[in-house]
C-alpha cells in the first residue's frame, strides 16, 4: 500500500490511484480522517432511525444501478443526496454531475452536516445497510472520464469484526469513525458474515485541489469540518492492516456502459475478459486512456469493434510515471477518403505532430508520447484528406479505429476483452460428454456452473446464485427455452424465486419453486448470433454444513425450439362483463407478458346482471410517464366520484368495490393523477401498463356481492327501490 505523506502532490495522488486501477500496486485504500467520538454517536442515532423510516432502493431490481454486481441477501441503500428527495431514488447516480441535487432527510441535521462538508462536490451521498449473509460479487468500476479522476470515500458507523472488504486480494476490517479512500477501480467485493446489519456512508467526488488539500495532503491543518481530525501516519498504517484473499474471477463495469466478465487463467495472474451486455470501447478498460469529444458510435460487424472517425477523434492519455508511453492505434482508411492512401496525423494539446502517416489498408502505427505521472496528455488522431460523403450515408466516414492501446511487450498477455461474436466453438465429437445442454452446441454453458454431476440416476449441474450461457438460434424469432430446475439448500426461505434474464439484466422470465419443475420462457433472438442470457437465484447464498458449495438449485436439463405463435389474450379477455373503451394503446407482447399501455386514463365498462357491488382487481405497473415514484392510480365513475386511491411503487395488483347498475355499461375510468412525463426514447406517454382487468377470486371468477342495507340504499339512489 503506498502511503499519502506530506509530500505527495495531486498529480502523483492521482497517478498512485491510476497504478492500483491497473493492478500495478498504488493506492487502493487509506484512513484520511476520524470523526469526533461524540458527533459520531450522534449521527449512529440519526442514521438507525433514518433507516426505520425511509424507504431504500430495491438493488435486486434490473435497472438498479448496483444491479449488475449481483447483491445476494438483504442489502438496502438510502439515497441521501439527489433530485427528488426520495430516499429510494436512483436516478443520475453514477453520472459525475452535483448540479440540482440536495440532502433528502431534513430530520437528519447532524449527517446532513456530515454530507455539507463537501455538497458542492458530491456526486452521490448514500447508506448502505449490509446484513448478516449478505455480499455482492467481486467488481471494479470506472474511474475517469475526460481528465477528472473519481474518489470514492467510505465511513463505517456500525460494524462487527466478520464485516470486511476485499480490495485487490487484501481484505480489510473497517473501523467505524474513521473516513476511508476507497478506490473502487480495483477489484473488491464486501461480506457481513457476523450476526448483526453493518451501516456504512459512501460518496464519490472528483478530485481537485481542495479535496486533496484538507483531506490527503499531510502538511496543512486543515479539514472539511472541526469535527474532522487528520490521521497521523503510523495510526493510518495500523488502520491498513490486511490478510490475503484470492480472487479467482470479478465483473468490470466501464464508463461505456460495457460490462466484462474476467477470470483469472490457469496458473497465471492474468484474468480473460469476455463483454456480457455489449462489446468494449476501442480503449483498454483500464481507463489509462479515455475518449474525448465528439465520437462516432461503437459499432460490431464482421467479428470487429471498432468507431468511426469525421475528420478527428480526441483522446487523453495518463501519465502513471516520467518517461515516453509507448501507443499503439490500429486502423484502416473509409469511404470518406477520395484518393488512397489516407494522410493520417496524431497531434499534441499544441497542435505539434507526433506521427505522420499514409495509410493505403488497415495497419497498427506506434509511436511513443513523452508523460509526467499523474498529467494528462490530450491528443487527436486526424485525417487530413477525408471528408468525402457517399451516397446512402450522411456522415464522412474517413477511418474507423478498432484499438488505442498501450505497447504489449512481446509475448505478454493480451488481457483486452475479447468480441461478443467470437468464433463458434468446435463441433462435439460423435461421442460427446454427457452435459445439461444439447450436444449441438446451440447452448453453450460458461464456467459459472459447478461440474457436470451424475447421482442416483440423475445428471445435473449445481448452481450458485447465477448460471451463465448462450443461445444459438437458427432463425430470427422466438425461441421457447425450457429448464427442469429443482431448488437447493442454498435457499433458506421457500419458494426460490428464480429468474432468467438476458445481458443487460431484463427479466425475460420468473418463477417461484418449492420443488423440482420444468420453467419455461420465451426468449427473442437473432440468428447466428449469441444470445447472451443468466439464470439465477434471488434469495440464494446459503451454505450448509458439510459443503464448502453455496447450492442454490440445480438444473438436470436445458433445452430450446420455436416458441409456438401465440394469440394474445387482452387484458379483459375471460371476464366477459368488461369491455375496453376510449383511448388505451395497442395491446403488447413482452418478456412472456401481455399488458397495454395507458396515456394519463383507459376507460372500460362493467354490465352487470344485477344491481350490487363488484370488486374489481387491477394489475398494474407505474411507467417512464410518472416522474416520481409511486404512481398516484385513481379508478372514478362517470360522475367523477372516487372509487380508489393508491399509491402504485412496482408491479402489483391493487382492487376497488364498484357499484354497479343491471343491465347498463357502467362506465369507469382508471388513471394516473402525476403522470405526464414524456421521454426520448418513446414518442408516447408511458403512465403506467395494465396486464389484467377482471373480477376478483378465485382465477378471477368470483364477485364480492354485498347485501342487506348498503345494497338497498343503492336501489333507492339508483331509483330501484
Amino acid at each position: 500500500m503506498e502511503y499519502c505523506g506530506h509530500d505527495v502532490s495531486i498529480e502523483s495522488l492521482s497517478a498512485a490511484i491510476l497504478r492500483a486501477k491497473r493492478h500495478e500496486g498504488g493506492l487502493k485504500l487509506w484512513p484520511c480522517l476520524a470523526v469526533d467520538s461524540e458527533w459520531l454517536a450522534e449521527i449512529r442515532e440519526e442514521t438507525i432511525r433514518l433507516a426505520g423510516r425511509r424507504k431504500p432502493s430495491e438493488v435486486h431490481a434490473p435497472g438498479h444501478p448496483a444491479y449488475w454486481v449481483m447483491p445476494v441477501g438483504r442489502f438496502d441503500q438510502y439515497s441521501l443526496y439527489n433530485a427528488s428527495g426520495d430516499t429510494s431514488d436512483t436516478k443520475r447516480a453514477g453520472e459525475g454531475d452535483p448540479g440540482g441535487k440536495s440532502f433528502a432527510d431534513s430530520e437528519s441535521p447532524e449527517i446532513q452536516a456530515l454530507a455539507g462538508c463537501f455538497a458542492e462536490r458530491l456526486h452521490m451521498f448514500r447508506l448502505h445497510a449490509l446484513f448478516p449473509g449478505a455480499n455482492v460479487k467481486s467488481h471494479e468500476e470506472w474511474l475517469v472520464r475526460d481528465d477528472l479522476v473519481c474518489l470514492r470515500f467510505i465511513l463505517p458507523l456500525v460494524t462487527n469484526e466478520r464485516a470486511t472488504m476485499v480490495v485487490d486480494e487484501e481484505r480489510f476490517h473497517l473501523e467505524p469513525g474513521i473516513v476511508y479512500y476507497f478506490n473502487k477501480g480495483c477489484v473488491h467485493t464486501a461480506e457481513n458474515c457476523g450476526d448483526a446489519p453493518r451501516y456504512h456512508f459512501v460518496w464519490d467526488m472528483w478530485l481537485d485541489q481542495w479535496v486533496f488539500d484538507t483531506v490527503f495532503a499531510r502538511g496543512g491543518a486543515a479539514t472539511p469540518h472541526p469535527k474532522l481530525r487528520r490521521i497521523g501516519a503510523a495510526e493510518a498504517a495500523g488502520l491498513c492492516a490486511s490478510s490475503a484473499a484470492e480472487v479467482t474471477e470479478y465483473y468490470q463495469g466501464t464508463s461505456s456502459g460495457s460490462i466484462l466478465h474476467a477470470t483469472r487463467q490457469a496458473d497465471s495472474k492474468s484474468f480473460a475478459k469476455s463483454a456480457l451486455n455489449f462489446d468494449p470501447d476501442i480503449a483498454p478498460s483500464d481507463e489509462s486512456i479515455v475518449l474525448s469529444g465528439e465520437w462516432q458510435p461503437l459499432e460490431h460487424w464482421g467479428g470487429d469493434t471498432y468507431r468511426w472517425v469525421s475528420r478527428d477523434g480526441e483522446f487523453t492519455l495518463l501519465g502513471v510515471e516520467d518517461g515516453t508511453e509507448p501507443l499503439e492505434i490500429e486502423l484502416e482508411p473509409g469511404p470518406g477518403v477520395a484518393e488512397l492512401p489516407l494522410r493520417l496525423e496524431v497531434v499534441d494539446e499544441t497542435g505539434s505532430p507526433m506521427l505522420k502517416a499514409a495509410l493505403e489498408r488497415r495497419e497498427t502505427l506506434r509511436f511513443g508520447v513523452p508523460v509526467h505521472a499523474g498529467l494528462r496528455r490530450r491528443l487527436r488522431v486526424l485525417a487530413l484528406n477525408g471528408g468525402r460523403t457517399v451516397t446512402g450515408e450522411t456522415r464522412a466516414l474517413d477511418f474507423r479505429i478498432f484499438r488505442i492501446d498501450r505497447q504489449r511487450a512481446a509475448g505478454a498477455p493480451v488481457e483486452r476483452a475479447a468480441p461478443v461474436a467470437e468464433a463458434a466453438p468446435p463441433p462435439r465429437p460423435a461421442e460427446s460428454t454427457p452435459d445439461i445442454v444439447p450436444d449441438d452446441n446451440s447452448i453453450v454453458l460458461s464456467e459459472s456452473w459447478y461440474p457436470f454431476e451424475e447421482w442416483a440416476g440423475e445428471r445435473f449441474r449445481w448452481v450458485s446464485i447465477l448460471g451463465e450461457f448462450t443461445l444459438v438460434a437458427q432463425a430470427n424469432g422466438m425461441e421457447c427455452l425450457e429448464i427442469d430446475v429443482e431448488p437447493g439448500p442454498g435457499v433458506a426461505e421457500y419458494p426460490l424465486r428464480l429468474e432468467v434474464v438476458d445481458a443487460l439484466g431484463r427479466q425475460l422470465g420468473a418463477a417461484a419453486l418449492n420443488r423440482r419443475q420444468t420453467v419455461m420462457v420465451d426468449v427473442a433472438v437473432r440468428a447466428g448470433e449469441k444470445n447472451r442470457l443468466r439464470v439465477l437465484a434471488r434469495n440464494g447464498g446459503r451454505t450448509v454444513p458439510g459443503d464448502p458449495r453455496v447450492l442454490d438449485f440445480r438444473v438436470f436439463r436445458m433445452e430450446h425450439h420455436r416458441a409456438r405463435p401465440k394469440t394474445l389474450a387482452d387484458i379483459a379477455q375471460g371476464c366477459d362483463i368488461i369491455g375496453l373503451t376510449g383511448t388505451w394503446h395497442p395491446l403488447e407482447y413482452w418478456a412472456g407478458d401481455t399488458f397495454r399501455w395507458v396515456s394519463n386514463s383507459g376507460e372500460f365498462t362493467l354490465r352487470a346482471a344485477e344491481d350490487g357491488v363488484l370488486r374489481i382487481e387491477f394489475d398494474v405497473e407505474p411507467g417512464s410517464g410518472v416522474a416520481k415514484l409511486p404512481l398516484r392510480l385513481a379508478v372514478d365513475d362517470a360522475t367523477g366520484r372516487k372509487l380508489l386511491r393508491a399509491a402504485v411503487e412496482r408491479r402489483q395488483t391493487v382492487t376497488a368495490d364498484v357499484p354497479v347498475r343491471a343491465g347498463v355499461d357502467n362506465l369507469l375510468r382508471l388513471a394516473a393523477l402525476n403522470g405526464g412525463r414524456s421521454v426520448p426514447a418513446d414518442p408516447r406517454i408511458l403512465d403506467f401498463r395494465v396486464f389484467r382487468i377482471g373480477l376478483a377470486g378465485a382465477d378471477g371468477a368470483a364477485r364480492s356481492r354485498r347485501r342487506g342495507p348498503f345494497v338497498a340504499a343503492l336501489r333507492k339512489a339508483f331509483g330501484r327501490a
